[in-house]
């Protein structure tokens, strides 16, 4: 059994971060490092859940002026979280959104044998990390928001 903790220090550049890996045509950064974070961390738009009708839509607003934040979506679309608060969903909303490091992981392996029989059983698990299955994509009616993953982690955040 072991346990981590992971968390960068210091980078040493003045954004602070490091590109991680990219997904999709539209080469979109789903992990990044940063100061002060797990290393890459998955980095996306948050979610706070699915739209359920079109007047949802309609009062899922922001900012001053209170403008719909998704004017474009419809029922069954996710709904993004503008995470800097200025009235608009933009690639400034995208967050730490989950951590694929496990923060504990442990395995047990039995062999036994008695005369010409065996039993062997191998067993691990990883516990405290996020999984992120980007097997299929979603287009969205907003087209800055196009080919994303569609695969979610815990249903509350989204690439």
């Amino acid at each position: 059994m072991s346990f981590l903790r992971n968390e960068v220090v210091l980078l040493g550049n003045e954004s602070g971060y490091l590109p991680g890996q990219q997904w999709g045509p539209q080469g979109l950064e789903i992990t990044r490092i940063s100061e002060g974070l797990p290393i890459g961390y998955f980095y996306g738009y948050q979610t706070n859940g699915i739209f359920q009708t079109q007047d949802e839509v309609f009062t899922h607003t922001g900012g001053e002026n209170g403008d719909t934040l998704q004017p474009g979506a419809v029922a069954g679309d996710f709904r993004f979280v503008d995470v800097n608060g200025d009235g608009e969903i933009t690639a400034d909303d995208r967050t730490f959104i989950g951590n694929p490091t496990p923060d504990m992981t442990a395995g047990i392996n039995i062999d036994m044998q008695y005369k010409s029989w065996g039993y062997r059983h191998l067993r691990s698990r990883s516990l405290g990390k996020s999984d992120l299955q980007c097997n299929a994509s979603l287009r969205s009616s907003d087209s800055e928001h196009d080919w994303r993953c569609a695969g979610q982690m815990d249903r509350t955040r989204y690439l």
